[in-house]
């Protein structure tokens, strides 16, 4: 059949299509990263528990 890929191309296959997706992410990651990196998680939920911490103070 033409137009249908044999089943030993279909690794090749998904190797084309996981490089676009990995050339796609890079791009938009490289976009985000000029704007500004977001800190680690466990900085902003320690962050959070904090300010919850002090504004549970600010109201007693």
């Amino acid at each position: 059949m033409v137009g249908v890929p044999r089943v030993e191309d279909g690794a090749e296959l998904s190797i084309r299509i996981a490089l676009d997706d990995l050339a796609w992410w890079s791009t938009k990651l490289a976009h985000a990263r000029s704007e500004g990196e977001l800190p680690p998680a466990s900085l902003r939920m320690h962050a959070a528990i904090a300010a919850a911490t002090e504004a549970e103070g600010d109201i007693s």
